[in-house]
């Protein structure tokens, strides 16, 4: 079973390969510091209730994804958070590399985090994922 996160990072490029690109917006673990401005950063957090082992390998896990925008764009990046949000929230049965996602939900509305060094915005989104293999 993957990480949550890779997962995640393989739902957005099947959703349009040619706008989310691993490695050149998008990213598992990590965020550039300087380029590209805008770009998808993709975080397996804490949270949830664990595996629960009595039902054959049921996970609850909790995804943080972060959205950085480009300088002085909020509105742009905003509207980026709002689409990677309608992407996972209510997702049902969805089988990814081998992992049956039975629901994701966003935990809460998006969360405005400020801006970087560099005057770019942020902004996160928080889900609750329950799943099995």
């Amino acid at each position: 079973m993957n990480k949550t996160a890779v997962d995640f990072k393989d739902i957005l490029i099947a959703v349009n390969g040619a706008l989310y690109q691993f490695g050149v917006n998008v990213f598992v673990d990590f965020e550039p510091e300087k380029d590209p401005n805008e770009i998808i950063a993709i975080h397996d957090t804490s949270g949830g209730s664990g595996p629960d082992n009595t039902t054959g390998g049921y996970f609850n896990n909790t995804v943080m994804i972060r959205i950085r925008g480009e300088v002085e764009n909020e509105v742009a990046t905003y509207e980026l958070a709002q689409t990677i949000r309608n992407i996972f929230h209510r997702k049902t049965k969805a089988t990814v590399n081998g992992t049956v996602y039975h629901h994701i939900l966003a935990m809460g509305d998006i969360q405005v985090l400020g801006r970087d060094e560099m005057n770019r915005p942020l902004y996160s989104i928080n889900f609750d994922v329950h799943r099995s293999h």
